[in-house]
């Protein structure tokens, strides 16, 4: 995996239909990322407690908390149940 390529950009997107492997995918960038020794944290959302556990990333829950993030590395699993702009509340903070 060329992770050199995706450090370069400010962001990036991984998208594809369920059950395409792109879990899979975020936990190889994730695993990459560590070994080139990136000099931030890894933040993720939507990740299951046992993965999490085993690639020793921080986490996060909402997006207050990821308005508090800086000089990190940010993964986002499931990004609809992090912007669910189904609730009004949610709309607001986007």
């Amino acid at each position: 995996m060329q992770i050199e390529r995706i450090l370069k950009n400010d962001i990036s997107a991984l998208i594809a239909r369920s059950n395409e492997g792109k879990t899979m995918v975020l936990n190889n960038i994730i695993k990459s990322i560590k070994e080139q020794n990136f000099k931030g944290d890894v933040w993720v959302f939507g990740f299951k407690p046992e993965l999490t556990e085993k690639l020793k990333v921080k986490t996060f829950k909402s997006l207050l908390e990821l308005e508090e993030i800086k000089n990190s590395f940010i993964l986002i699993d499931e990004i609809g149940l992090l912007f669910n702009l189904d609730q009004r509340k949610n709309k607001e903070l986007i």
